[in-house]
């Protein structure tokens, strides 16, 4: 498309398959993110619960 743009004739189909494609290409960008944040979460460490430990009996 920027080749057809730098001439100065774009043709509308050209012009709706890459748009077509950009708009899935963001669209799978987010679902990457979203998809990474779920299933990088981090797992709190039960060790370090923040509850006081017993000491003793």
């Amino acid at each position: 498309m920027l080749g057809d743009a730098l001439t100065g004739h774009i043709s509308p189909t050209l012009f709706a398959v890459s748009l077509a494609t950009s708009a899935i290409g963001v669209l799978g960008i987010l679902y990457e993110i979203r998809r990474y944040k779920r299933t990088h979460t981090e797992i709190p460490d039960p060790e370090s619960s923040g509850a006081p430990e017993r000491v003793g009996r």
